[in-house]
């Protein structure tokens, strides 16, 4: 009868990180950075107000269209589930 031989144990795995060089970033941080990064601009951000009466009737028909139609239907869905 032949002796069985016993099996090597395995190798475990490395658990220590990599000892690679870590790539260095796009831009290096200058501490002594006198100058923003960003320039200014001198864009006009004045927000100017429209006059009084310049909406579309007919948008101003339409939205309230659209709000009374939603305060009909959700008393009527509403009334509907109160009765049931």
């Amino acid at each position: 009868v032949p002796t069985p031989t016993p099996t090597p144990t395995p190798v475990p795995p490395p658990t220590s990180a990599p000892t690679a060089v870590p790539t260095p970033y796009a831009e290096q941080i200058d501490p002594n950075q006198t100058a923003p990064s960003i320039p200014a601009t001198s864009s006009n951000t004045t927000v100017t107000p429209h006059p009084n009466g310049s909406g579309s009737p007919l948008l101003e028909l339409a939205l309230l269209g659209i709000v009374v139609f939603a305060v009909i239907a959700g008393t009527s869905f509403f009334l509907f589930f109160r009765i049931r």
